[in-house]
């Protein structure tokens, strides 16, 4: 397993960069916010979780969590008209009904949904199911990576931090519809996979006990086509042992990728030979669920949830991963589940919930950039 000698680590941290959000930090200077204008879509009981836009941008995809029937269905937001355009719901199973994870193909004809049990595809204009895979998994399935030619889906299960298990993956190949290939992860519990820009190269972001007998949080690589690990695994410095990085982004250079370390810090990683180091940090006071990195990667926004007392939750704008520009407000709700832009990253869709228990709403919110 791959390591960075104690000197190379120190000087890592002393060239770090560090950034508050909602706090004071010595050397870093307030950011100022802005309000934009913010158009609002009301979701009712529809709680989304996941949010995919169309290759063309004209459509948001939006899956749901937490209320029965809702997770099994999705939402097509017309983004033009600010409108929801249709709902389109997964063949029900009694014994499979929570989508999971979600994601569109590259043309933007099919629609690709993972439930706890199967892979549903699905034709992204009409919201009919073409086809299930179901692979020989155990264990509940959790994550998905779309390769970004389309051809390859890699599934994994998610496994448990608790439990010394056997966690896979599944490769699917998307034109026959079948799993072509397998592999065990090298920990336990799967926080997430996601694809590699030179369609090559899925990360899976895993935690737990490894083949070495110790726990960390890393960074596992296999090759997409075929399940083999690639490489060394890169164990996560300052990432605790329970914990997997979520929400994870990819500079195209495949230079640096940004992620959720925890409920309250983003960082920032230097992906080279397989070793990952820490080179960014930002901190917030309040708890973060979600970032999106523009499609130029200019700025990195980061949901932020409501602080005592203010209006609603908050997307604070990094700009070149490493720099405070500002702080979107005017958002309504408590928590912003998901965040995403449009693809010349002119517009930034926010899905919010709001409320507690039996009272929670779900909308969907755009700001014009």
């Amino acid at each position: 397993m791959s390591r960075l000698s104690s000197t190379v680590k120190a000087s890592r941290a002393l060239a770090a960069v560090a950034l508050a959000v909602g706090a004071s930090a010595a050397g870093v200077a307030p950011a100022s916010a802005d309000t934009p204008q913010i158009d609002l879509v009301q979701l009712g009981n529809f709680l989304p979780t996941e949010a995919v836009v169309s290759p063309d941008g004209r459509y948001t995809y939006l899956s749901a969590g937490g209320r029965e029937r809702e997770v099994q269905l999705i939402k097509v937001v017309d983004n033009a008209a600010r409108a929801v355009s249709a709902t389109y719901a997964l063949e029900e199973d009694s014994d499979d009904v929570t989508i999971k994870d979600l994601a569109v193909s590259p043309d933007g004809s099919e629609l690709y949904a993972l439930t706890t049990q199967r892979l549903a595809v699905l034709d992204a204009r009409t919201g009919r199911t073409t086809a299930s895979v179901t692979p020989p998994a155990t264990r509940d399935l959790w994550s998905l990576a779309l390769t970004p030619d389309g051809h390859a889906l890699v599934i994994g299960e998610q496994g448990s931090i608790d439990d010394e298990v056997e966690v896979r993956l599944y490769t699917v190949d998307v034109a026959s519809r079948s799993v072509v290939a397998g592999a065990e992860l090298q920990r336990p519990w799967l926080g997430e996979l996601v694809a590699d820009p030179d369609n090559r190269r899925v990360y899976a972001a895993t935690a737990g006990y490894g083949d070495d007998q110790n726990a960390a949080s890393a960074i596992e690589t296999y090759d997409a086509a075929t399940g083999t690990q690639i490489g060394n695994n890169g164990v996560l410095w300052g990432v605790a042992e329970n914990e997997t990085l979520r929400n994870i982004r990819i500079s195209k250079d495949r230079r640096t990728f940004w992620a959720l370390k925890d409920r309250t810090h983003i960082e920032g990683w230097e992906l080279e030979e397989f070793t990952n180091w820490f080179y960014m940090a930002l901190a917030t006071e309040k708890r973060v669920n979600t970032l999106a990195l523009r499609p130029d990667e200019k700025y990195l926004y980061v949901g932020i949830d409501r602080a005592a007392h203010a209006a609603g939750p908050t997307v604070a704008v990094v700009e070149g991963g490493i720099s405070l520009r500002t702080t979107l407000t005017g958002f309504s709700g408590d928590r912003i589940t998901a965040l995403t832009t449009n693809p010349s990253g002119t517009e930034l869709y926010a899905a919010t919930v709001r409320g507690a228990g039996d009272r929670v709403k779900g909308a969907f919110q755009v700001v014009r950039l």
